[in-house]
């Protein structure tokens, strides 16, 4: 049996969001964290998410509902918050101050100009991660997670 059916058991479940499509967003969603997510300062396109944000948001809060391990429940709100660093029209490449694009045994001037121009591009986002994640906080709080 596994992890979400046997702890929503026998209680009514959601149409849509039965135990299994709840662990199958999560787990989804996860692997997505391991394997592809921002780096620290930068930020992803939402179109890169398995499933749109507000089933990976509805999933993860359920599961935070239901979980009676601490751990999980940490992780589970760690990935909740994540999903801010996912946002519309990013486009292919992640944007932000990915330091891993500065060539810093090369020409001192050109790592100047390229930290700059990624700080820039960090800039344009920096507001809209900050407040989604404001938000999802403030989420999380009001269901006394």
């Amino acid at each position: 049996m596994n992890f979400f059916k046997s702890l929503f058991g026998s209680k009514k479940k959601n149409a849509e969001f039965t135990p299994e499509l709840i662990e199958k967003i999560i787990q989804d969603y996860g692997a997505v964290l391991e394997k592809q997510a921002p780096r620290p300062g930068c930020v992803a396109d939402e179109e890169r998410l398995p499933y749109l944000k507000k089933d990976i948001k509805k999933a993860l809060m359920l599961g935070m509902k239901v979980a009676t391990n601490n751990d999980t429940i940490e992780l589970l709100k760690f990935g909740y918050l994540e999903i801010a660093n996912w946002q519309n029209n990013v486009g292919l490449n992640n944007q932000g101050l990915d330091m891993t694009k500065i060539d810093l045994n090369g020409d001192p001037m050109a790592a100047i100009n390229k930290f700059q121009e990624l700080r820039e591009e960090q800039g344009k986002w920096t507001e809209i991660v900050a407040a989604e994640k404001e938000t999802l906080e403030k989420e999380l709080e009001m269901v006394g997670l």
